[in-house]
């Protein structure tokens, strides 16, 4: 039979501690615990800062991207007026038919 005792010469701790000594050393890992859970938390809620700030500055870039292409379309379209206002204006300087103005057919060379 391969058992082993617990309480066999060679496994007996070294060193005894005292009730004291455990609940002193069961504290501080307790409190070591409780820190780095408070540090984490910590830097969760810095990155959540930091991923909100972030969210609010591309929602205000794509705030001013949309006003700048309404803007760039209102500009096209006063654009489209103004070419097709610029070729009426020509259309009607010009004859119609094919004569100029003292009533002539004008000439082919």
């Amino acid at each position: 039979m391969d058992q082993k005792f617990l309480a066999w010469p060679g496994n007996l701790p070294q060193e005894v501690e005292t009730k004291g000594q455990y609940y002193v050393k069961m504290t501080q890992e307790r409190e070591l615990v409780h820190k780095i859970r408070e540090e984490q938390e910590w830097c969760v809620r810095v990155d959540q800062i930091h991923l909100k700030g972030k969210e609010d500055d591309l929602a205000r870039r794509r705030e001013q991207l949309s006003m700048r292409e309404a803007a760039i379309k209102r500009q096209e379209q006063e654009l489209k007026i103004r070419e097709a206002a610029l070729k009426n204006k020509k259309d009607a300087a010009e004859p119609s038919s094919g004569r100029d103005r003292k009533g002539k057919q004008p000439r082919c060379t």
